[in-house]
Formats: structure tokens, C-alpha cells, sequence
């Protein structure tokens, strides 16, 4: 798709999202989606490798829900020159390493915050779309998976991205991936000194997939996050 069709797309999902939620119930208590995707199209198509990443759900202060992450916080540039949530500053720096082959360690939003306008190229969704508080547990997130299903694979197919990245959330898609096959993982950083940095890396058609930890996690974050950008760089070709 050119960016004009995924600005299409964007508005034809954000009323599919909505629908499905109405039609399981998920707004019976005043809440609605929140939605997710991409902060600019035009960006997006014209990144060096398009990058999309998948994690969990988003917490929403006021669990309402109702607007967009992408657009109306991404898309806003103080927010994206002063990010200050967590997750977000580590997707926007490992992004940033990515497309420019940069060192983790020595990416600073403070002394750059050009850094995080990155966040207009890149594509990121939520497995749960409804809002939610800090924590899910296993059973309920697969329940989720089952709900969202058909919305997820439809925006995996449209922003057809580069690299997947999978913050704790590649068990999820495993299946639909590869059916009941293990995926030939060509590159396999798992930590063996006891942090828990895992970068597992296949290629599914020509997009690279990466299960890696959630950004949130805390050990080793510069470990963690060079592991991702070497493997882009290994296997990709921008």
C-alpha cells in the first residue's frame, strides 16, 4: 500500500476495531478502544525498513479508552521530543538504532531529542485493543489473542513491514505463523549469564521476526536492545 491507501487503511480499521469491540461486549461499561497503528503514513512508506512492533495492551490512566495512541500521542511533537513514558522512549531509541546503526548506549532523548521523531516511521500495535491497568495474565491475553485475531492479521498484512518485533508476545502469532512447525530460528541471543536477554530471529516470507522481551523489562537494557539492532543489520538489507 502507498501511504495514501494505509491513511485509508487506518480510518477503515480504527471503525473495525470499534465494531468488534461493540460486538463482544467491550463497551458495555463505557470504555472504548484504544486504537494503535501508525503516527504517519507518509513516514512510515518512506523509512529505510519499516519496522512494526507488537506488545500486550496499553494502560490507560482513566481505562476509557478512545483515542489513538499513534496519532494523537506519537503524532504530537512535544510528546515525541519529551517522551516520557518508558516504553515508549525504549521503542524509540532502539528504532532509531536500527535505522541508523547506532549503538543503544549511546542514544540520549535528553541530549537529542530528535530521537524520539522516529516514532512517526515505525508502526505499532496492541494485541488487547481495549485499555487496560499494568498487568495481564497468560490465560486472559490468549482469550484476548482469540478476540483480536482477524483485526491483528489484518494490520500485519497492510503495514507489511520489514521486522516484526515481538515485546513478549510472539507465542501469541506462533501458530498463524507456522502452524504447528517450530520456527527456524536463524539467530538465537538468549543471555547465558542469568539476565534474560532473549533475541530469537526467523524469517517469515521476506519479513524478519524477532521475540524479544518486552521493553519494559529492565536488566540489561543495552544488551537487550543491541541484540535487536545487530540482528536487523545481520538480516536485513537497507
Amino acid at each position: 500500500m502507498d501511504s495514501s491507501e494505509l491513511e485509508d487503511f487506518q480510518n477503515e480499521i480504527k471503525q473495525k476495531i470499534y465494531e468488534t469491540a461493540e460486538e463482544n461486549g467491550l463497551l458495555d461499561d463505557g470504555d472504548e478502544p484504544l486504537y494503535d497503528g501508525l503516527s504517519d503514513a507518509s513516514e512510515y512508506c518512506n523509512s529505510d525498513l519499516k519496522i512494526l512492533w507488537i506488545l500486550k495492551e496499553a494502560y490507560d490512566n482513566n481505562y476509557n479508552g478512545g483515542w489513538s495512541i499513534t496519532e494523537q500521542l506519537f503524532g504530537e511533537y512535544p510528546y515525541v521530543t519529551k517522551i516520557k513514558n518508558q516504553t515508549h522512549q525504549k521503542m524509540a531509541k532502539v528504532s532509531y538504532g536500527i535505522i541508523n546503526y547506532c549503538n543503544y548506549n549511546h542514544l540520549n532523548l535528553s541530549n537529542d531529542p530528535s530521537i524520539g521523531e522516529v516514532l512517526h516511521e515505525i508502526a505499532y500495535i496492541n494485541l488487547n485493543k481495549m485499555p487496560a491497568g499494568t498487568s495481564i495474565d497468560n490465560d486472559t491475553l490468549w482469550e484476548k489473542y482469540d478476540t483480536w485475531r482477524d483485526i491483528l492479521w489484518e494490520q500485519i498484512y497492510a503495514y507489511s513491514p520489514d521486522v516484526i518485533i515481538f515485546g513478549n508476545t510472539f507465542e501469541y502469532f506462533k501458530n498463524d505463523f507456522f502452524g504447528d512447525e517450530e520456527p527456524d530460528w536463524d539467530y538465537d541471543y538468549t543471555n547465558e549469564i542469568g539476565t534474560g536477554v532473549r533475541a530469537n530471529v526467523c524469517k517469515w516470507n521476506d519479513t524478519l521476526l524477532i521475540d524479544t522481551n518486552h521493553p519494559q523489562w529492565t536488566a540489561c537494557q543495552g544488551e537487550w536492545a543491541n541484540a535487536i539492532i545487530h540482528a536487523c543489520r545481520d538480516y536485513c538489507d537497507y
